[in-house]
């Protein structure tokens, strides 16, 4: 009977380190794929704020143009009372919601050369601080812009 329970305890290892085993990868497979499925949800979720905020944002700033007061600025190349305010907005957006670029401008043509026609821009605190801000009423482009953002600025423009 020795003999007997010592093969019989020897068979039983193998299939318990096995079960063992088999549930601990069964159980890390689950953490796993429950953490990749939780943390895409979420990151999907944050993308989604994120955009929806920066569309609010845009249409809030949008609300703050004056057309026609901007218009007579690209003509004359005077900035206005009305430019400096909508000017102090985009600064604030800027500084205060992480936002790295708000601009307006006019897409001029799909080349890669002189394909737009700087508005206004915003600036940071830091670059009024270290003098690098720079005033863009009716600058061009120049090189700056590659060719498929300029097409797909004047695709944007054309459909509106």
């Amino acid at each position: 009977m020795d003999q007997n329970s010592n093969i019989s305890e020897r068979v039983k290892q193998p299939i318990r380190r096995r079960v063992t085993f088999g549930l601990f990868f069964l159980i890390l497979t689950l953490c796993l794929t429950i953490g990749v499925l939780t943390y895409l949800g979420h990151y999907q979720a944050v993308q989604d704020e994120y955009k929806k905020d920066l569309s609010e944002t845009i249409h809030f700033i949008q609300g703050k143009i004056d057309v026609d007061d901007l218009e007579r600025c690209v003509q004359t190349g005077e900035m206005s009372d009305k430019y400096h305010e909508l000017q102090d907005l985009m600064d604030s957006v800027v500084d205060t919601m992480g936002i790295l670029y708000v601009y307006v401008f006019i897409p001029l043509n799909e080349t890669g050369v002189d394909s737009a026609q700087s508005i206004i821009a915003s600036n940071t605190a830091e670059e009024y601080a270290d003098g690098s801000a720079v005033p863009v009423l009716n600058v061009l482009s120049g090189t700056d812009c590659p060719e498929e953002v300029a097409v797909k600025n004047m695709r944007a423009y054309l459909s509106d």
